[in-house]
């Protein structure tokens, strides 16, 4: 039998260590190259299953105690090695009971508790193993095979469990029998597929049902994947998603799930999950362009887009509630590959996405990462779904698969990223040591009920907790922010301030509109806006509080940040002051970046250069005027051209612009004054 050997936390590195339940990173204690930590996960409450399919195949428990997260568990080696090699790709988890399927298992063993060791050979006819635990302590209750045993079926290849009753799909089983309890010997539908479900007594398993589509048909892989909830039991198929509910212990078939675009659904039916009322398919296959929640579904402009299919039964009829797909969709990036679902929340994964962000709410038109990854998490208030965040890895980095496998559990986000390469062990280590290639990472991340994101987003969106940066300005100059307020809790968040929210501690930041709303409700939102006016030069920073009602979230703070430029500093160095270099970006000048080849040319005229703001710098270049006195009028008369400039070296003629202008000012100077015709160029003043 195996065993889930139990750790002594105390031994070893990174274990048992409390931090932060917002963003929790998790290795296995023994990191060892190209093992694939992540491949699979499962949650059920406070414990965590995950599986590792790299040299060796092993399964690693985690368990949380308040607000910290330790490894309880695992298994490096098997008692069958010569017939195990898909061992962990798929997990389920209820209670104190771990399902883990093997669709390479090759034992020659059918049904409940066959010889594992020493049957024949039967290749890929694939095997499920059952866990439970007894207070820290795991240890193999039972070893399932098909009833029907037959090599390459890949029994295992999907399982899923609730409380005292499994399923286990085949999706390559070849019978052709239809629905529940048919002729299992009969071989007539190749890769047809079949489910079988098995329920315990005490400790004592045994199958229960044989399930096969009401359709079958050659390929049509029944049993790919399972999930099950109760009495109710939903089994996936290429381009279809199969409902059976138990009456006693009777399984019928109760309906049969197609995508509301099934001609573009590729691969519907290939992940899937089953909460109570509400199925989630997904399809990482569909190609419509589509955004977001129920958008365009018609098209075909995005291959391999993705998306996610939301059911609901009411009574014994199942209808789509919704259709789901990323708020950032694009080509290839398989959203929908990974799906979970808890009450009304639904999580989806996206292996291929490529954003370069971390964490949640971030950039997500950074194609800079590819294959990085993402999870979104979609919350619903009635019959509407919204997408609630979007969530990377902490340390996200191309080709690390984040979401590849995805768990839900209320408001607990699990999320698998095989590729990753940090040679960190335990639980919050060095994120950044990419020093075991493949090694694989696990992210427990709990978002937050409040999110805060400026309107338009911005590269760096905030949510509670974060910062958000105003853009570079002139001293005087002035930048507003619109800011969402969204609340994702079970109640109503009610603002306690008056005002309801501050920004202490630097007076150039002004809130300029308070909330519209004083209580949000859950999945509601209001909007509030800020000012920065930097009256001073460097870095400007402040604190925004928003007080609530709820003792978790009080008060929400986010910090702003800003930087005022002035015409007195000179950053880089370079000799021209930071406002002027700023002025100048168009001509490829940057405040922050010493360049002699741009501003020595400047600094070799200054003696006859004034520099003119906020619009560009106007070389000014009078020369020696000398003036004779008009015998005739006796009056003196200065006449001057004005010239212009790309380069600062070839200067040509210019006719003075329209709406040009002399006076004589306070000082008893004349000033020429005249409209910039070329932001880009300079100008200058020469003696006719």
């Amino acid at each position: 039998m195996r065993t889930l050997l139990p750790l002594l936390t105390a031994a070893l590195p990174g274990l048992a260590t409390a931090i932060p339940l917002a963003h929790v990173y998790v290795k296995p204690a023994d990191t060892t190259a190209s093992l694939g930590f992540g491949r699979a996960v499962a949650i059920s409450g406070d414990t965590v299953a995950v599986s590792a399919t790299g040299f060796v195949a092993a399964i690693y428990i985690f368990v949380r105690n308040g607000t910290t997260w330790s490894q309880q568990g695992y298994d490096f080696t098997t008692v069958n090695p010569y017939w195990t090699y898909r061992f962990g790709d798929v997990l389920a988890l209820s209670g104190d009971t771990l399902v883990v399927g093997d669709s390479g298992e090759s034992n020659s063993a059918s049904g409940v508790n066959g010889n594992q060791q020493n049957g024949g050979y039967s290749s890929y006819s694939g095997a499920a193993y059952i866990f439970t635990r007894s207070g820290t302590t795991w240890s193999q209750q039972a070893y399932l095979k098909a009833s029907n045993r037959d090599a390459d079926d890949h029994f295992g290849i999907g399982v899923a469990i609730s409380g005292d009753t499994m399923v286990v799909g085949a999706p390559d089983e070849d019978s052709a029998a239809v629905g529940v309890n048919g002729d299992q010997a009969s071989n007539g539908r190749q890769n047809s597929g079949a489910a079988y479900v098995f329920t315990r007594s005490g400790t004592t398993w045994t199958q229960q049902a044989y399930l096969k589509a009401s359709n079958p048909t050659d390929w049509g892989e029944f049993g790919v994947r399972v999930a099950i909830s109760g009495d109710t039991i939903l089994v996936g198929a290429t381009g279809s998603a199969y409902v059976f509910t138990r009456s006693g212990s009777t399984w019928t078939q109760q309906a049969q799930l197609k995508a509301s675009n099934a001609a573009t659904s590729g691969y519907f039916g290939y992940s899937l999950a089953l909460d109570g009322n509400t199925a989630v398919v997904g399809a990482y296959g569909e190609k419509s362009n589509a955004t977001g929640v129920n958008g365009n579904q018609t098209n075909e402009n995005a291959s391999g887009a993705g998306a996610a299919y939301v059911f609901t039964r009411s009574g014994t009829t199942w209808t789509q509630e919704a259709y789901l797909k990323a708020s950032n969709t694009g080509v290839d990036d398989n959203f929908g590959a990974s799906v979970a679902v808890s009450g009304d929340k639904v999580l989806v994964g996206t292996s291929q996405e490529d954003s370069a962000s971390a964490g949640l709410d971030g950039d997500q038109a950074s194609n800079a990462a590819a294959g990085s990854g993402a999870a979104y998490l979609f919350t619903r208030k009635g019959t509407t779904w919204t997408q609630q965040s979007y969530i990377k890895a902490s340390n996200t980095a191309a080709g690390d698969g984040f979401g590849g496998a995805v768990a839900l559990s209320g408001d607990t986000v699990v999320a698998g990223a095989q590729g990753e390469d940090s040679h960190a062990a335990g639980i919050n280590g060095n994120q950044a040591d990419e020093d075991s290639a493949d090694s694989g990472a696990v992210y427990i991340i709990t978002p937050p009920k409040t999110a805060i994101r400026t309107i338009p987003p911005m590269a760096d969106n905030v949510t509670g907790g974060g910062t958000q940066s105003f853009p570079v300005m002139l001293i005087n100059g002035s930048y507003e922010i619109t800011f969402g307020l969204y609340h994702y809790g079970s109640s109503d968040l009610l603002l306690t301030g008056s005002p309801a929210l501050t920004a202490t501690g630097n007076s150039d930041f002004s809130v300029t509109a308070q909330p519209g709303l004083q209580t949000i409700p859950w999945n509601g939102s209001t909007t509030f806006k800020v000012r920065f006016t930097p009256t001073g030069p460097g870095p400007q920073a402040t604190t925004l509080s928003i007080p609530t009602n709820d003792p978790t979230q009080n008060p929400i703070q986010i910090q702003l940040s800003g930087r005022g430029l002035s015409f007195a500093d000179d950053t880089d160095g370079d000799g021209v002051n930071d406002a002027s270099e700023f002025n100048m970006a168009a001509l490829g000048f940057n405040w922050q970046v010493n360049q002699p080849a741009l501003a020595n040319p400047l600094l070799a005229d200054r003696s006859r250069m004034q520099l003119y703001t906020p619009g560009q710098i106007q070389a000014l270049y009078p020369g020696t005027t000398l003036s004779a006195k008009d015998p005739v009028s006796g009056r003196f008369k200065v006449t001057t051209r004005l010239k212009k400039s790309d380069n600062l070296a070839d200067f040509f003629d210019l006719p003075a612009p329209a709406g040009s202008s002399v006076s004589i000012n306070a000082s008893n100077k004349i000033e020429f004054e005249f409209p910039v015709p070329d932001k880009k160029a300079f100008f200058r003043l020469e003696p006719n």
